[in-house]
């Protein structure tokens, strides 16, 4: 995927992909959030049968994930136009000590 062209741009091209990446996840976030909350919405007067609640319970997770994901990537976001170092660590190894930091050690370069 991405990654596979981090190897090859410079760092400015490697800072904007990674902003890229950020963007849609909290893209992917905001749609968890607005389609859970439909789902909530949309089941909150059925009542699940075996424990007597709400069917929209099944969907809170839903919902609170998508926020999670909103604010890791928001905090990546401004940590990124702060200027903090967030990727630098990744960037100064090999591509093969990047695969092994990430756990993906099947890897051969």
């Amino acid at each position: 995927g991405f990654d596979v062209l981090l190897y090859v741009l410079p760092k400015g091209g490697k800072r904007w992909l990674r902003m890229i990446s950020d963007l849609v996840a909290l893209a992917f976030g905001i749609g968890m959030i607005w389609y859970g909350s439909q789902l909530v919405a949309l089941t909150w007067g059925a009542t699940l049968p075996s424990l007597g609640i709400s069917g929209g319970w099944d969907y809170v997770p839903l919902v609170a994930g998508g926020a999670l994901i909103v604010l890791f990537t928001l905090e990546r976001i401004v940590l990124r136009l702060s200027g903090a170092p967030i990727d630098d660590a990744l960037d100064e190894l090999p591509p093969a000590e990047v695969a092994a930091e990430l756990d993906t050690a099947n890897v051969k370069v």
